[in-house]
């Protein structure tokens, strides 16, 4: 890693995180405007999604599109998830070849809200494949995501938050980020 850094606001991003690929999966009413976000900053942002139609909302942004999970999964450093629930989470881990195309060192980042016994499950399965997982669900609708003031609370910490987010707060180990009563202090 670079010890060259920058500052963004008030977080530090090296090198190697500042040129980050990130990669979206979940483009509806909060995920689009997320995806949208990244597009717009210093990450290079790659999609893929179900409906063709989707992809629409990122026109004008900076994108790659990928014809499937898993080579979006290869092609990224960070793998963004902002679906409906955990199974969908397994679901997309579960598609043909993504696990394989999550190469250790990689990051996959659920931003939906689900069960923290089951995202620590999660998380344990993806350290079995040396692949960090932060679950991160966000705060604030559709209307944040557009604004980019969505609340990020991380079991884990990323700079790509800063992107989408007014506000990243620390919650601790994968599994915290879903159980706000769980905070600690940064």
């Amino acid at each position: 890693m670079s010890s060259h850094a920058n500052r963004k606001g008030n977080q530090v991003m090296t090198t190697s995180q500042h040129t980050a690929r990130v990669g979206f999966i979940g483009l509806g009413d909060q995920g689009a405007p997320m995806a949208r976000a990244i597009g717009d900053s210093v990450f290079e942002l790659h999609v893929w999604a179900r409906r063709p139609q989707s992809l629409e909302t990122l026109a004008g942004i900076p994108h790659t599109v990928h014809d499937s999970p898993a080579r979006l999964a290869a092609a990224v450093d960070i793998l963004a998830l902002c679906l409906r629930d955990d199974r969908d989470i397994w679901e997309v881990l579960g598609t043909p070849g993504v696990e394989g195309a999550l190469r250790p060192g990689r990051i996959v980042v659920n931003h939906g809200t689900g069960d923290p016994e089951e995202n620590r499950e999660i998380a344990e399965h993806l350290a079995g494949k040396k692949v960090a997982y932060l679950d991160a669900p966000v705060s604030g609708g559709g209307a944040g995501a557009r604004a980019r003031t969505l609340t990020t609370m991380a079991g884990g910490d990323r700079p790509v938050f800063a992107t989408f987010s007014r506000t990243v707060v620390y919650m601790g180990p994968s599994g915290s980020g879903q159980s706000p009563s769980s905070s600690t202090t940064p």
